[in-house]
């Protein structure tokens, strides 16, 4: 028993008959108290069962381990983006023009390896060296220095 007084805004009322649930500016509710025991039986099973025991605890956890990695991925992506000397905006236009350049030394064919010559007979060992000393002095060799002389001009001209 509580004083009016001591009353809450709502508070619930058990009779022999059944539970009156009572709100300030709501209508009352009454649930026969066979109903509510079975509720409350039920409420209770689901109360004991871990999931639902531990909801709660999970959830706030979870929470804050998500708001946690967040705020430290942010700030791994801040030290980044100060650190990092691929994401400088000044540099990303030297650093694309030489990807471009690299890319071209891909294609430049530094031995050769005698495919797409199948009519002629396999070659001695001298004659394969000397292919190959051309191929690297009169092919190679000046495709490197002209893309070797155009990226120094763009590292050294760089806006």
């Amino acid at each position: 028993m509580v004083a009016r007084e001591e009353v809450n805004p709502e508070y619930f009322t058990i009779s022999a008959s059944g539970v009156v649930h009572l709100q300030a500016g709501a209508r009352a509710e009454f649930s026969p108290l066979g109903e509510w025991m079975r509720e409350k039986s039920i409420f209770n099973v689901f109360t004991r069962m871990k999931f639902f025991k531990h909801y709660l605890v999970y959830k706030c956890y979870h929470s804050w381990r998500s708001s946690v990695r967040q705020k430290l991925f942010a700030q791994v992506r801040a030290r980044l983006t100060r650190r990092l000397f691929l994401a400088k905006p000044i540099f990303c236009p030297s650093l694309m023009e030489l990807a471009a350049y690299v890319d071209e030394l891909r294609d430049v064919q530094m031995l050769v390896t005698g495919q797409g010559q199948h009519d002629k007979q396999p070659s001695v060992l001298d004659d394969f060296a000397e292919a190959q000393t051309n191929q690297r002095t009169q092919k190679a060799l000046p495709a490197l220095e002209s893309v070797y002389g155009r990226m120094e001009v763009s590292v050294r001209i760089s806006p």
